[in-house]
């Protein structure tokens, strides 16, 4: 436990000497819906703190459609009776062009890896995505590299839980 606390906090301060520091007014609530409020820079929090454990059962992407956006989907099972997904951030990380989203939680992944790898192959906009390893209860960490500085919205659905992530161009 103590390597393992050693471990997180070594990664959280190399992070915060790595990061710029965050201005409050970068940082929004995602509220749980679509609001057309589009991230290029900051972080968003969405979610409930009270579901603790989950599972990301697929991943879903659809193209850029008439809507102007590509959209990912992570669907989620908490076997909670409130059937929303847990505590999550996202962190838009135009420098190097990241997006990466941060699942609080006991979590596990229960996609294939494969998945992961080919489902951007025909993006124009996300190259690819890598689902961190978990190393301890309590995060599951998801790395979008995308083509361009991002441009993106984050909310989630509830019944069953999902998290989805809207990206333009």
């Amino acid at each position: 436990m103590k390597h393992t606390l050693a471990l997180i906090l070594g990664i959280a301060s190399t992070l915060a000497i790595a990061a710029p520091p965050l201005k409050q007014s970068f940082m929004t609530d995602s509220a749980g819906k679509k609001k057309n409020h589009y991230v290029s820079d900051g972080t968003v929090i969405g979610g409930n703190q009270l579901v603790r454990t989950f599972r990301i059962t697929d991943l879903r992407r659809s193209p850029i459609g008439k809507d102007g956006y590509e959209r990912v989907v992570f669907e989620l099972d908490s076997g909670e009776a409130t059937k929303e997904p847990p505590h999550y951030e996202m962190v838009a990380v135009p420098e190097k062009k990241k997006v990466i989203v941060s699942l609080w939680g006991s979590a596990t992944y229960d996609f294939k890896k494969e998945k992961a790898e080919t489902l951007f192959k025909k993006s124009s906009l996300i190259k690819k995505l890598t689902p961190v390893q978990i190393v301890d209860d309590g995060l599951a960490i998801l790395e979008f590299t995308t083509a361009n500085k991002p441009k993106v919205e984050i909310f989630h659905l509830s019944n069953p839980a999902r998290i989805v992530l809207d990206f333009k161009p």
